[in-house]
């Protein structure tokens, strides 16, 4: 009997001490947190946070119709870009355009010219079909005529 009464002697007492480090452990818990805690400023009454809840809703809808105007700004520089896009496309097509008919005119000043060469490199008396230039009061000179081409319209700029 005296080892049951021992036994639950050592019971209770390992109990009680294990109650005892679980108090002293959770004090020493608190103690930590409560050190840790920053509970200098009180926490925001109710009619702070109605105001700042306030401010942010303005703030947001400030926000709202600035991105609104920049998406409005955005659909105007969409437009005048594609506007600009169709004016540089005419731009070219009107420059190709210029491009062949200017080399069709270098073409025709190029035939000119070699004709031009061609007749002065004639004798002057063979270039002419009436013989010795009889009518001719002026000392004798013959009007040389040669065909100029008709200049051809060139578009208005757009």
């Amino acid at each position: 009997m005296k080892n049951l009464l021992a036994r639950r002697s050592l019971v209770i007492l390992t109990t009680v001490a294990a109650l005892a480090g679980g108090v002293f452990v959770v004090n020493a818990a608190a103690g930590w947190v409560a050190t840790a805690a920053d509970l200098g400023q009180p926490p925001p009454n109710a009619a702070e946070l109605m105001s700042d809840l306030e401010q942010e809703r303005a703030y947001a809808a400030t926000l709202g119709d600035q991105l609104r105007e920049v998406a409005s700004r955005a659909t105007e520089l969409e437009t005048a870009l594609a506007a600009a896009q169709d004016k540089a496309e005419a731009a070219a097509a009107a420059a190709a355009q210029m491009a062949s008919r200017l080399a069709a005119a270098q073409a025709q000043l190029a035939a000119l010219q070699a004709q031009m060469g061609a007749a002065a490199a004639q004798p002057a008396g063979s270039a002419s079909s009436g013989g010795t230039g009889g009518g001719s009061s002026d000392g004798g000179e013959e009007e040389e005529h040669h065909a100029t081409p008709e200049p051809t319209a060139t578009p208005e700029p757009h």
